[in-house]
């Protein structure tokens, strides 16, 4: 989401390419319209999550989350390179 831009754009996995239409993800985005436009960020970004959650869940793709495909950890940068700031 870009504020200033005034854009939403969602880019899927692949894993739901062929099931999940362009015009379901463009039913995302206008749900999130009116909170970005009044200037609610977070309300816009929570709409967005909410309705995400609940087409996937409809498309079959709800579940737990899927242990060992990525660490649980917080990584900030590679190991041994310095901060460039």
């Amino acid at each position: 989401m870009s504020r200033f831009e005034r854009r939403v754009v969602i880019v899927p996995d692949v894993a739901y390419r062929n099931r999940v239409s362009t015009a379901e993800w463009q039913a995302v985005v206008a749900g999130m319209m009116p909170s970005l436009a009044a200037g609610r960020l977070v309300e816009a970004f929570d709409a967005g999550f909410t309705a995400i959650e609940a087409l996937l869940a409809k498309k079959g793709f709800a579940g737990g989350h899927s242990r060992g495909r990525l660490p649980d950890t917080l990584l900030q940068g590679e190991p041994g390179v310095k901060d460039r700031a």
